[in-house]
């Protein structure tokens, strides 16, 4: 894996409580489109973001991601809202774990729109 950036990533299992994870060194790929229908125009950009095994526990969370560092730390007076107007912070759709092979490959693959 070549990393190219770092990410933070905000999760959560209950929907509730939200835990900030910055994460460095990932490899991140984001694809930028539209969709054109009769009824208008709808932005259709994904992500996607491999992280070190080592790097995070992401097992059964979901959540947001935001590319690079964010100091934003959600709390009941800065709710997860006020990151997600802001238009920076993908919605993680999937996570696999890839745990196979030598440390340097193990790694999970995170799925955002």
């Amino acid at each position: 894996m070549l990393p190219n950036t770092s990410c933070t990533l905000y999760l959560t299992e209950d929907k509730k409580a939200y835990k900030r994870v910055y994460c460095p060194n990932v490899h991140w790929e984001d694809t930028k489109g539209k969709n054109f229908s009769k009824t208008g125009v709808k932005d259709v950009d994904s992500v996607k973001v491999w992280i070190p095994l080592a790097g995070a526990v992401l097992d059964n969370q979901t959540g947001y991601v935001v590319r690079g560092s964010c100091p934003f730390a959600p709390s009941d007076e800065h709710p997860i809202r006020e990151l997600i107007t802001q238009g920076i912070a993908y919605t993680i759709t999937s996570i696999a774990r890839f745990d196979f092979g030598s440390s340097f490959m193990q790694h999970w693959e995170v799925y955002a729109k």
